[in-house]
């Protein structure tokens, strides 16, 4: 779970941003609020809106490149983006997140060739205990963690994260180097980020592996039944084993048992079985007609409804897991509706600590009956900001009443620089006799 994201010198980001997922006193939508401790509130949604070449996919690649840094996705030199309106030549990303009911902090510090800073301590009782620390050539380490970590630090190389390094090393040693590790490969999920989409082998995946409860299934086809799609759900299907085909040969009842728990034709001879069950795991859509039961395979679907199934699949196994996801243009190819209702789902505190974090230009959802005025985030960027992106909440601007129609203040200019339509003229460009 985030609680706190800053960034300095990255793409079109320049003087020092932060995100903070901490809620202010503010008392609207209380029932939304994360309590990981007692004293911490953290907000479940984050929106952030501004005009287009104003920053707002850079907030999110930041946390990307940050995380591909800590899994060693990435090289320095593809990760070395600085914002060409700034001064500095290194790259700097902090985080403090949650991670099973343990508070950390992490930072890491970097120019083409070198990292140049990095740390990591955890929180106890409000204060930082180091783990490591690496700063100007020099390595130090908290008092239980110096025996077990400081024969790594003579061999680390200054192009990987030290992090990632004894987390392969020491895996299975050291619980809170494992928890951080884990949690920067499982618990950050992008979407519409670098051309990560929605895929449905990524969707098989959820099912064969993170299934094995039914929670992630049960929770799909609730999702799906609130959509009006038809479909009353999806089934997965794992391929048909090698070794049960030969037990088929050598046991024809057991076929029979088979087809009937397939809904199949039981006259079905043994030479059609292929065609009958796929060679490939799958995913069909149930479609319910009468008394039967009809299945299609998603992949013979419409691109729409492909996409929608696979977000579903995504969204249930993040809300099951209490992962983050974190989403470029979440309404792009989806009705208002559909968007609005996912948001619902990470507000609701009934059965999960998830958190979104979402890019958008759909102002129908700039509204204060949804969101706290401290969870939504606009970015600018132009000549007064030095063309650097800085993005600011709702909440740290003064004067904004509960009351008040923030999408219609939104468009009007008052909380970030929007493009000026109104001014834009076919004839000013061409000419009059051209028109």
């Amino acid at each position: 779970m985030l609680v706190y994201a800053r960034v300095e010198n990255y793409r079109s980001i320049g003087e020092k941003q932060t995100l903070n997922f901490l809620a202010s006193d503010d008392s609207t939508h209380d029932n939304t609020i994360i309590y990981e401790k007692e004293n911490e509130r953290i907000l479940p949604v984050i929106p952030i809106y501004g005009g287009n070449a104003t920053g707002k996919t850079n907030i999110l690649k930041f946390l990307k490149t940050l995380t591909d840094l800590v899994n060693n996705k990435i090289t320095l030199e593809q990760a070395y983006e600085p914002c060409k309106f700034y001064n500095k030549k290194s790259i700097e990303f902090e985080l403090i997140f949650f991670y099973k009911k343990i508070k950390y902090y992490y930072k890491i510090k970097y120019n083409k060739k070198n990292i140049l800073e990095e740390a990591l301590y955890y929180y106890l009782e409000n204060k930082m205990m180091k783990i490591f620390d690496i700063e100007n050539k020099e390595t130090s380490f908290g008092e239980n963690f110096e025996q077990t970590l400081k024969p790594y630090s003579e061999d680390k190389m200054k192009s990987i994260s030290f992090l990632n390094m004894i987390s392969k090393f020491l895996k299975g040693k050291v619980s809170e180097i494992d928890s951080v590790a884990n949690f920067f490969e499982n618990n950050l999920v992008f979407l519409g980020i670098d051309e990560i989409s929605l895929n449905i082998e990524e969707a098989k995946k959820i099912f064969k592996e993170r299934n094995k409860d039914g929670k992630v299934k049960k929770f799909i086809d609730y999702f799906y039944k609130h959509l009006n799609l038809g479909a009353s759900g999806i089934r997965y299907s794992r391929k048909f084993d090698n070794i049960l085909r030969k037990k088929i040969l050598e046991d024809k009842e057991l076929l029979s048992k088979i087809l009937k728990s397939k809904r199949t034709n039981i006259n079905l001879k043994l030479e059609d079985l292929f065609d009958e069950f796929s060679v490939e795991d799958s995913l069909d859509l149930i479609y319910n007609i009468g008394n039967k039961e009809i299945l299609i395979p998603l992949s013979e679907e419409s691109n729409g409804i492909q996409k929608i199934f696979t977000l579903g699949t995504y969204v249930s196994d993040i809300l099951c897991s209490n992962k983050i996801l974190i989403f470029d243009e979440l309404e792009t190819g989806f009705h208002p509706l559909l968007a609005r209702k996912i948001i619902e789902l990470f507000l609701d505190r009934d059965f999960s600590k998830s958190q979104l974090i979402f890019t958008t230009h759909n102002t129908n959802l700039l509204d204060l009956e949804i969101f706290r005025r401290d969870q939504i985030y606009f970015t600018s960027r132009s000549e007064k900001t030095k063309y650097q992106s800085v993005f600011n909440s709702l909440g740290a601007i003064v004067g904004v009443r509960q009351s008040e129609d923030i999408e219609k203040a939104y468009l009007q200019g008052k909380y970030c620089n929007i493009p000026d339509y109104k001014e834009f003229k076919i004839k000013d460009l061409l000419g009059e006799a051209s028109c």
